[in-house]
């Protein structure tokens, strides 16, 4: 029987093409296609179109590991996307017919992502702030500060 789906799967070569994994990585948990890829240093970002919509999935990793599962980026009608990266930050755009013609949709990784690096301080200590939580309306989030030291007095 031939099956009729398509997937999206993904490898990497570290060496200029020479060696590649193995086995491939397949990425999408269903019919899926139209995969677009943006990188930014080691981490790795494919969208791409499914029955289920637009879908995402990243590795910060040069493609080692994953998102334990894919995530939706449209809120209908996905179509196929075009994914852009620029260090921390990842854009990804699509077309889709879900009012009749055909608009383009944008959306951004929301969350924590870096702003900037800390300079060294007292002992060389380079401070880092970092989010945790659900940065949502209704959620709830904390901001956690790394190598800061205080000043009595």
């Amino acid at each position: 029987r031939v099956s009729n789906e398509v997937h999206v799967y993904f490898n990497r070569s570290l060496d200029g093409g020479t060696t590649w994994l193995p086995t491939d990585v397949r990425l999408d948990g269903g019919n899926g296609g139209a995969p677009t890829l943006a990188t930014s240093g080691s981490t790795v970002y494919v969208a791409w179109v499914s029955q289920q919509g637009t879908r995402f999935n990243r590795s910060m990793d040069a493609g080692t590991t994953w998102l334990p599962g894919n995530v939706r980026l449209d809120a209908g009608g996905g179509g196929v996307p075009r994914v852009a990266a620029s260090g921390a930050s990842v854009y990804v755009t699509w077309m889709d017919g879900r009012n009749g013609g055909f608009d383009i949709y944008f959306n951004l990784a929301l969350g924590y992502q870096p702003y900037g690096q800390g300079k060294p301080g007292t002992g060389g200590l380079v401070p880092t702030i970092t989010g945790s939580g659900d940065a949502a309306i209704g959620g709830t989030a904390s901001i956690d500060l790394a190598n800061g030291l205080t000043q009595a007095g």
